[in-house]
């Protein structure tokens, strides 16, 4: 795993309980493949928030995203079995 490895200072890490490859995408047609997998679609709302936070942050150096991203904004957004790290 690398994030344990990083150095400290604006480093995040999510773990979506159940996550499938899928999870990043907003696939309305899927091959057979796909379909045999159950996507859960809390996950694409909570990437969306939190991605949307982290460019903010550090692309429009926006402090209130940053301090969402540092603070409970983050984790109000999950779901119990998933998991985040900001170091």
């Amino acid at each position: 795993m690398v994030y344990p490895a990083l150095s400290p200072g604006g480093k995040y890490e999510l773990v979506l309980f159940g996550g499938e490859h899928l999870a990043f995408a907003d696939v309305t047609s899927l091959t057979f493949l796909e379909s045999q997998f159950t996507r859960n679609p809390a996950h694409h709302a909570e990437i969306t928030a939190l991605s949307t936070a982290f460019w903010d942050s550090w692309l429009l150096s926006d402090s209130s995203a940053r301090a969402w991203l540092d603070g409970g904004g983050a984790l109000s957004v999950l779901q119990p079995q998933d998991t985040w790290q900001l170091k």
